[in-house]
């Protein structure tokens, strides 16, 4: 490579940035079931990375570049693709943390999820509590994965489907306040309204 070489001075290209969305994309997936999505964590990890990796190489080769050509002044448009990983990852950083795609995928299947509540409520035998035993056959409710529904006292519970480590979370719908620990260590923290985060454990 020259120093004159127009490639040292161009930003990242579409292969960086189209791994940036699919990276940006699985993160918000993620984030939007409580504990996360296990694999998919170590997916999101191995993508940001990569990604790291891909875009302090370029721009290493773009500094040296510069350096061998001081004094010509880029257009800022040139510098602009520089700027997507890094705020695509600090959005994420601060949204993430923040639940804010936990709370819009929740609102966006809370529907599926009080018909479903109705359902248990109907038929509570149907929905014994399990806390520890295998999950049924998982099944879409809005856009979640779940793999168990149970009666607790007053509500329902439902386990998502491939969230956690070794612990396996979901929601408890419960209007007369967390539901009572039915084996484990069952761990419910406010989320909305009458719904819960439910962390169940060993």
């Amino acid at each position: 490579m020259s120093a004159a070489s127009p490639w040292a001075l161009r930003g990242p290209g579409w292969i960086t940035h189209a791994l940036t969305a699919f990276v940006a994309v699985a993160t918000l997936a993620f984030f939007s079931v409580p504990c996360g999505y296990f694999f998919l964590f170590l997916a999101v990890l191995m993508g940001w990375s990569v990604l790291g990796l891909l875009w302090f190489s370029r721009a290493v080769i773009f500094v040296v570049a510069r350096v061998r050509r001081r004094g010509e002044v880029l257009p800022p448009a040139r510098l602009l693709p520089w700027t997507v990983a890094p705020v695509a990852f600090a959005v994420l950083a601060v949204l993430g943390p923040a639940n804010v795609p936990l709370y819009v995928v929740f609102r966006l299947s809370r529907p599926a999820l009080e018909r479903s509540v109705e359902a248990v409520l109907a038929a509570p035998d149907d929905y014994p509590p399990d806390p520890i035993g295998p999950g049924e056959r998982v099944t879409w409710i809005g856009l979640y994965p779940v793999e168990k529904i149970e009666h607790v006292p007053g509500g329902a519970r439902f386990r998502i489907a491939w969230t956690g480590w070794l612990d396996r979370c979901g929601f408890a719908y419960s209007p007369d306040g967390p539901p009572p620990n039915l084996g484990g260590e069952d761990r419910y923290s406010d989320f909305s309204g009458d719904w819960y985060l439910w962390e169940e454990s060993w």
